[in-house]
């Protein structure tokens, strides 16, 4: 279901939710309408809810229940057979954990967004007087940003403010004296997270759990937490596929050994163009093409692509990344098409993909909304390209969200992926 916290599909869900009105959310089969193939859901609602019923919610995959047709109707290629009918009822009436339904209590669904920030540090800045508005966007343009500057002050506090670094009151010294400081917040460094509402220890205990020992310098307001609901059936009825043993993977390789066998001398002796040896394949995602026209980061991006153009590396796209062009300026459309031929390969999405994909969703790292960037993830690592370059460091260039990546990849039985930002990638091969 889409809808991010605080937006309108969010806040329905959050108002049936906490009133408690909704009993239960069936998952019907795909390809049951006439022109469409998207996922159907029958929500239960009511005001008066049984006793045993309260306070939860029922969640029933009906997706595997129908009768197929003998011939299809457009991409309608199932229906709801009298049996179907009466076990979806059954399984409702029964309200009962099982293989197709699981109970869940009202705020398992919801969430705080929580937007996390960090200290805007420049080279060369006064760090011994607290800053103002103006004087800080100059000090943008002139300096240069650096992890090891002391960080930029925009308010000292009266004495007597306690300090709260968790919430951005850090105490430090200033011109020889202990002072509470509030730090100029980085926007490129700025960052949300999702937390469970059932979060043991709540917002400040995932923080410090999950946040401060990669950032100990990560802040968040309370007054900018916003609450969501969102209801993923993939990441409650994902069955992960087991991992195929070495006994069978051994046996596959043997079998495919001895069906070449003399294949290769019955070839002509054929050169594959040069560009294609020891090249780095580096799949990228819309925001390293959008970065070709911005002025933050056109100068790496462009450095990126005058590889691929030179033929020193070679571009790895999808299909995901036209489809989000689709609405974006000539201008940025035409960077892929800038590329030669022999330096570039497109991807298509497959079944493959897509379950990679609903995978890292059902796991938790991403959610719903970035269904785009878990294709874009699924892709590259499908396709074993050296690196995914990105510019997203809130879901793609993120420590923390690329381990949950590569633990469902090693899960799968994938490699590993690496995800940099464009400056961050070494050549050197």
């Amino acid at each position: 279901f889409t809808g991010d916290a605080g937006q309108g599909e969010s806040n329905i869900r959050r108002w049936i939710i906490e009133n408690d009105w909704l009993e239960a959310i069936v998952a019907l089969p795909l390809n049951m309408f006439y022109n469409t193939g998207i996922a159907t859901y029958v929500w239960v609602l009511t005001n008066r809810k049984p006793e045993h019923r309260r306070g939860r919610v029922q969640l029933i995959d009906a997706t595997g229940w129908y009768r197929p047709l003998r011939k299809n109707l457009g991409k309608k290629n199932c229906e709801l057979g009298e049996e179907d009918i009466q076990r979806i009822c059954d399984t409702f009436l029964a309200f009962e954990e099982s293989e197709q339904s699981k109970i869940f209590d009202n705020a398992a669904f919801g969430y705080w967004k929580v937007t996390v920030e960090r200290p805007l540090r420049l080279e060369g800045a006064d760090t011994n007087r607290a800053d103002k508005a103006a004087e800080i966007k100059k000090l943008k343009e002139s300096c240069e940003r650096s992890v090891t500057a002391p960080p930029i002050i925009k308010k000292i506090h009266k004495r007597g403010t306690e300090a709260d670094p968790l919430r951005g009151r850090f105490e430090v010294t200033v011109t020889g004296r202990s002072v509470v400081v509030e730090y100029e917040s980085d926007t490129d460094l700025r960052d949300t997270e999702q937390i469970p509402l059932q979060e043991e220890g709540g917002i400040e205990a995932f923080l410090r759990r999950e946040v401060l020992p990669y950032a100990a310098d990560a802040w968040y307001q309370p007054d900018s937490v916003k609450i969501g609901y969102e209801i993923s059936f993939t990441r409650y009825f994902y069955k992960p596929q087991p991992m195929r043993t070495l006994e069978e993977i051994r046996a596959d390789i043997v079998a495919l050994e001895q069906e070449t066998v003399g294949l290769l001398g019955d070839l002509p002796m054929v050169r594959e163009p040069s560009v294609v040896y020891g090249k780095p394949r580096i799949y990228v995602d819309t925001s390293v093409i959008g970065g070709c026209h911005d002025d933050e980061v056109r100068e790496a991006s462009l450095e990126l692509f005058d590889k691929f153009k030179h033929g020193n590396a070679i571009l790895v796209y999808s299909e995901v990344i036209l489809r989000e062009l689709a609405g974006a300026p000539e201008s940025v459309r035409q960077v892929i098409d800038q590329i030669p031929a022999a330096n570039k390969e497109m991807l298509f999405l497959t079944d493959e993909a897509e379950r990679l994909a609903d995978a890292y969703i059902g796991s938790g790292a991403l959610g719903l909304a970035n269904r785009a960037d878990a294709e874009h993830i699924a892709l590259a690592t499908l396709a074993d390209a050296d690196v995914l370059a990105s510019w997203n460091f809130k879901h793609m260039v993120n420590r923390r969200r690329n381990r949950l990546y590569n633990a469902v990849n090693r899960q799968m039985g994938y490699a590993e992926l690496n995800v940099l930002s464009p400056e961050a990638i070494s050549y050197d091969r």
